[in-house]
């Protein structure tokens, strides 16, 4: 855990311009939230060797908790 939240690390080992079609998450927080509290998932891809556009290896997804 940092001071923002939850951080996980996961690595999978493929050759360079292998498509991964998806990796799957799940979220489990020990009280329950708040209705408006704000979610965000951040993901970043890294290569070994240099990556010709770095500029689509990292997005956000932000969900607010509903009930």
């Amino acid at each position: 855990m940092t001071s923002a939240g939850f951080r996980a690390r996961c690595t999978r080992n493929t050759a360079r311009y292998v498509r991964v079609p998806w990796f799957a998450f799940a979220i489990v927080v020990p009280e329950r939230p708040r209705t408006g509290t704000q979610l965000a998932l951040i993901a970043h891809v890294a290569l070994a060797t240099p990556d010709p556009d770095a500029s689509d290896n990292t997005d956000t997804l932000r969900v607010a908790i509903r009930r």
